[in-house]
């Protein structure tokens, strides 16, 4: 799936939660997203659970990353690669970095 705009793709990402690759975290992921479509949204990890709120998160989180939508949405289509953001300083990350690390299996059926 390549979305259009970031929002289809964060929709998308609730979607492709993989539920065993989750099962044993429980926690919140919150973007914070600057450019064409900013806003904040987050996601809360239950044991298996996933949930997606748009929003700040109203409890701590484990994970707080910083992106422009633009970013984000080439990262969701596979024209960036997420590593690369991150160490070129075109996104941010703050709180559990091995989280960080397996955002991609977490959300693996994207």
């Amino acid at each position: 799936m390549k979305p259009d705009t970031f929002r289809e793709g964060i929709l998308g990402m609730a979607e492709a939660f993989d539920p065993e690759e989750g099962k044993n975290f429980t926690g919140i992921i919150e973007f914070n997203v600057s450019g064409q479509e900013p806003g904040f949204w987050h996601f809360i990890f239950n044991a298996g659970q996933c949930s997606l709120r748009e929003g700040r998160a109203h409890a701590p989180v484990d994970l707080s990353i910083a992106v422009p939508s633009e970013v984000w949405l080439k990262i969701m289509r596979r024209e960036l690669n997420g590593a690369e953001a991150f160490l070129t300083g075109q996104a941010t990350a703050t709180g559990d970095m091995a989280l960080l690390l397996k955002l991609g299996a977490l959300f693996s059926q994207y």
